[in-house]
């Protein structure tokens, strides 16, 4: 089976680097579930049109050069139909995006109509809560539209339907090659001293990201002497970022939280070998999600860190390395998670344990053998 799968997103970009990771981890589950796979996508301001084959991306010759960033949100579309008409796949599944101004997607799915079996996957959903300043009437007008033209719905949500139209869910996952990267990159045995615990965040820092939860419970905690040592170490930019320098200057917490920017490679990696526990995003119910799949949560499992979350997670629910914490606004209760980790790292040797778990437990193979067990039916009639 051929699958061509299309996400106006661009391989070079600091902002979406999580996203093309997990694109590319979605390329390989379905490599592995015995498909011929392609990509379209930006490649800095060229659309481009490339073969997935174990780890690689490979041009096929098919793109699109000189492509404006003013142009890119409506002619990316206009090419993908060239794309498909070209490569002949069996199966198209495209990363929807917020159509604010003009009808892209519905413009795409009624043009490539009859040439493959038409998919669309909402990497968030709700997300309307993430979407200021635009009109949000004309938004939903332009996605029903397009859902009227679409065989099959996938998303990272857990509702039977999607606009009346029926909803195939999954969660996101990482690729079996960065699991054992991770793991190979990442994972030590070996701690610093017991009265000193290091948090780690990593983000594109937005409101929903929740740090300011642990900023003002470090505030809390640190109001009385401690005999154990809390630090917070932000990796990422971001909106909040400012915002988040002010509240730790306000509360006098600099000498407890780090803010290390945009990190990447041996840098990264040795932030998370330091750290010791890992922060999930503790704000999604701002943004009226109350269950997720972050792909930054499998990275820290993969990593071979627990977690403390908020948002409800299948690949949290039996895992005894995970602390979960109030769903609400309310500051992180640092006493509790360093009883928390206190009690695991008296179990032994934490971090291959839960590497080893991430290893068997997170696969986009899985994802993948599921989305064509529902197209089959289309293929076969």
């Amino acid at each position: 089976m051929r699958v061509l799968f299309i996400c106006r997103i661009n391989e070079h970009s600091k902002k979406f680097a999580g996203v093309f990771k997990k694109i590319k981890g979605q390329l390989e589950g379905f490599e592995q579930a015995g498909c011929e796979v392609a990509c379209v996508y930006m490649s800095y301001g060229t659309q481009t049109t490339s073969v997935y084959h174990q780890g690689e991306l490979v041009s096929t010759g098919l793109s699109w050069p000189g492509i404006s960033p003013k142009q890119e949100s409506i002619v990316f579309w206009q090419h993908a139909v060239e794309a498909v008409k070209q490569w002949q796949p069996d199966v198209v599944l495209v990363r929807y995006e917020a159509m604010l101004k003009h009808p892209t997607l519905v413009e795409f799915y009624r043009a490539i109509r009859g040439h493959a079996i038409a998919c669309v996957e909402f990497p968030t959903y709700p997300y309307e809560a993430e979407l200021t300043g635009v009109d949000i009437k004309t938004v939903r007008t332009h996605r029903q539209a397009m859902l009227n033209e679409v065989d099959h719905v996938f998303s990272t949500c857990y509702d039977d339907t999607i606009l009346n139209k029926p909803n195939h869910p999954f969660d996101n996952q990482l690729s079996q090659a960065m699991i054992d990267e991770l793991a190979e990159r990442r994972v030590s045995s070996v701690r610093h001293p017991d009265n000193v615990i290091n948090l780690l965040m990593v983000a594109n820092l937005s409101n929903w990201h929740g740090v300011d939860r642990v900023i003002n419970g470090l505030a809390a905690y640190y109001t009385i002497p401690r005999p154990v040592t809390v630090m917070l170490h932000v990796v990422g930019e971001g909106d909040c970022l400012d915002d988040l320098r002010r509240l730790c200057a306000g509360l006098k917490m600099d000498k407890w939280v780090r803010f290390h920017g945009f990190l990447s490679g041996a840098e990264l990696d040795e932030v998370f070998i330091q750290a010791d526990l890992a922060i999930a995003s503790l704000g999604m119910h701002r943004i009226d999600l109350y269950r997720s799949s972050t792909l930054k949560v499998r990275e820290y499992l993969a990593s071979g860190l627990p977690v403390i979350y908020s948002c409800a997670d299948s690949v949290l629910s039996e895992n005894p390395y995970v602390l979960r914490v109030p769903e609400d606004d309310s500051a992180l209760n640092i006493p509790n998670i360093v009883t928390f980790f206190q009690r695991i790292v008296q179990t032994g040797s934490v971090k291959p344990a839960i590497a080893s778990f991430a290893r068997d437990t997170i696969s986009w193979q899985r994802v993948a053998e599921n989305i064509l067990n529902v197209v089959k039916g289309d293929l076969h009639g």
